[in-house]
């Protein structure tokens, strides 16, 4: 008997249970509630991006610079600095990659619904 196969037969009722589990998260998605609150984490957000892009990041900014010309010296590799310098630019672009990724919505479906082909082209809207 194979490994896996042994393994199933010892945890037939785990098992089960994630199959069952996944299939009534499957047949129930209008319980789905990702995105429809947390307005009480804003402030929070707001320190947060304002430290990151204003004078406290840029102190941080020029530290890491700083730091990463000291590493490189010492190490006498070039790629220090760089991975600091990165670091750096990483640290005031966040809250902007963060904002995009996590405010994507369908607020150009209007426009792009028409380019997009639905089904398989025999019926026309």
């Amino acid at each position: 008997m194979m490994k896996t196969e042994k393994i199933i037969k010892q945890h037939k009722v785990v098992w089960t249970v994630l199959i069952l589990a996944s299939c009534a998260f499957a047949l129930m998605p209008d319980i789905a509630l990702a995105g429809t609150g947390g307005k009480e984490w804003g402030g929070l957000w707001t320190m947060a991006k304002d430290w990151m892009q204003g004078d406290f990041g840029r102190f941080l900014s020029a530290f890491f610079a700083i730091t990463g010309i000291a590493a490189g010296i010492v190490r006498q590799s070039l790629m220090t600095f760089a991975g600091m310098v990165g670091l750096s630019i990483g640290l005031y672009n966040a809250p902007t990659i963060i904002e995009s990724l996590m405010t994507a919505t369908l607020s150009y479906v209007e426009h792009v619904l028409p380019l997009i082909p639905l089904g398989n082209g025999l019926i026309t809207m």
